[in-house]
């Protein structure tokens, strides 16, 4: 149970951190072209991320649900820093922290609790 405890706060300060940054990009000016779904894809991604906050907050106390929807959601960081290093060709630093972050938790996440240990 303790580690259930420590990923949640884990994630609590990776979606805090995610949501300061997409609320900082939307006080940027969107580009002309392609505004509505800029703003559409910020959006969701903030809401994603105040989902997030709550889920971590439920996994420290307890809650099955929110093993399962940040388990989902590393398995969305893990793509997302996949698809990043294929499509940009390059390697970063916080891409890999995050994908091996989104790796680690959702191995530990998904798999059933009787095989957890600690």
């Amino acid at each position: 149970m303790k580690t259930y405890r420590i990923l949640g706060i884990l994630w609590l300060v990776v979606n805090c951190i995610a949501t300061v940054t997409v609320v900082r990009t939307l006080l940027l000016p969107a580009p002309r072209t392609t505004q509505p779904l800029y703003y559409g894809l910020l959006a969701s991604f903030l809401l994603l991320d105040l989902i997030g906050i709550v889920a971590g907050i439920s996994l420290i106390r307890g809650a099955k649900w929110a093993r399962w929807f940040l388990g989902l959601s590393a398995a969305l960081l893990v793509f997302g820093s996949i698809v990043q290093v294929v499509v940009l060709r390059s390697w970063s630093m916080l891409t890999c922290a995050y994908g091996i972050f989104g790796l680690v938790s959702a191995v530990i996440l998904l798999m059933p609790k009787r095989y957890v240990v600690a």
